[in-house]
């Protein structure tokens, strides 16, 4: 027996189904077993098909074709809509197999009585031509003619037609935000074990249960659809791409999520007045590569950034020494000198000292001779004016050049 994450009752495992945290018609990969299939039904229905119906989701599922339960890429520009300067006219648009819209004009047909005789215009694509027949027939049984008691005659005029549209659609500015909670609300309680029990869980559980969308917006900061809600993420998470990314950190206000679905929607969702960690978890939702993986910010500090680049300002005690330097970086074969990876510094005396720079600098911040701030090593490079005479060498032939100053810096590796 467990206990579902929505309605809150004790089930056998059983009664139990697969739940996408993510809506998998968004290309949600990430799955949890702890929704009973009632309420599984339940938000399928009533609170994940206000999101992935949404107008923004349309659009966004078309273009990465993303395929809906029913096996096909959603048409954002389904209904009929009016040709523009001809309101008589009207045609819809279809989606081909690439995802590409077609418009395709609808029949127009005028029926002008004149001596007698009976004129029916009908006016249809080039491609419909072969349904003219038949169309002609079923407008004439309508009227109560046979075509064996009359004369028919056609006369086809065609035409190059390029229509521009006039369309109206629909925009949820509201009920779709239960969806974006839903999944901030289940990312939390599979990632944090005690999260379940809190008062805003419980009340979030019952309005996802309820369906209530106006009391889901009180969770919600800002409209849904604003970009960079969090700046300093887009140092770290690479959202140019076809990704979903679920955020879980704590701040001065309590527990937050921020949810940024691909390129639609933006939000940042308050869970809780308690903090809960003290790390930064993370869901990436990769769209291209269909998977997705959770980690840590601290687990994954050692893989944010790029190995470091070392850049120096030289001293030379002569003009030849400066000269010989100049020479040397010319050469195809000019680079420094390395031990297993590591970048030795020496003295005067081309004794080894330092086993790798990196010892050095860690000495002079140490010793309080190098001021850094939090972006240290991210997007400002460590700039290190030496306190000693040193030099490292270059190859190929073992010169020992003196250096002042060291510049270290790297670049971030986009989550």
């Amino acid at each position: 027996m467990k206990k579902c994450i929505i309605c809150r009752k004790e089930k056998d495992d059983s009664e139990f189904s697969d739940e996408h945290v993510i809506p998998d018609s968004l290309g949600g990969y990430y799955h949890i077993y702890t929704v009973c299939k009632n309420c599984n039904s339940l938000l399928g229905e009533k609170v994940d098909n206000k999101l992935v119906n949404h107008i923004f989701s349309k659009f966004q599922r078309n273009e990465l074709m993303l395929k809906g339960k029913s096996g096909k890429i959603p048409n954002p520009f389904e209904g009929t809509h009016i040709v523009e300067n001809d309101n008589n006219r009207k045609a819809r648009v279809e989606i081909d197999n690439s995802g590409l819209p077609i418009i395709k004009l609808l029949p127009t047909i005028e029926v002008q009585n004149e001596n007698n005789e009976t004129k029916i215009q009908i006016s249809i694509e080039g491609n419909d031509k072969k349904e003219l027949e038949s169309m002609s027939k079923k407008i004439l049984e309508r009227r109560g003619i046979k075509d064996s008691t009359h004369q028919i005659s056609s006369d086809i005029d065609i035409r190059e037609y390029k229509p521009i549209l006039k369309t109206e659609h629909e925009l949820d500015i509201r009920d779709f935000k239960i969806g974006l909670l839903k999944i901030a609300y289940e990312f939390a309680v599979d990632q944090i074990s005690n999260y379940f029990e809190d008062s805003k869980a419980i009340e979030i559980s019952n309005i996802l249960y309820n369906a209530d969308y106006e009391k889901a917006e009180k969770f919600i900061a800002g409209s849904g659809f604003e970009k960079d809600m969090i700046e300093p993420l887009k140092d770290f998470f690479d959202f140019s791409s076809n990704k979903h990314y679920l955020i879980l950190t704590s701040g001065e206000t309590g527990l937050l999520c921020y949810v940024r679905l691909a390129k639609s929607f933006e939000a940042l969702i308050f869970l809780s007045d308690k903090q809960y960690i003290n790390n930064t978890l993370f869901c990436i939702n990769d769209l291209d590569r269909k998977v997705y993986r959770i980690g840590d910010f601290l687990s994954e500090a050692n893989n944010l950034y790029s190995p470091m680049k070392y850049s120096f300002k030289h001293f030379f005690l002569t003009k030849n020494e400066a000269l010989e330097f100049s020479n040397l970086r010319q050469g195809i074969d000019f680079e420094f000198y390395f031990e297993n990876n590591k970048l030795p510094l020496f003295d005067k005396k081309q004794n080894k000292i330092y086993n790798h720079i990196d010892d050095k600098i860690e000495q002079m911040i140490k010793n309080g001779k190098v001021q850094i701030t939090d972006q240290y090593f991210t997007k400002n490079p460590l700039l290190i004016i030496l306190d000693e005479e040193l030099y490292i060498k270059i190859l190929p032939f073992n010169t020992f050049i003196g250096i002042s100053e060291i510049k270290a810096e790297n670049e971030i590796i986009k989550l």
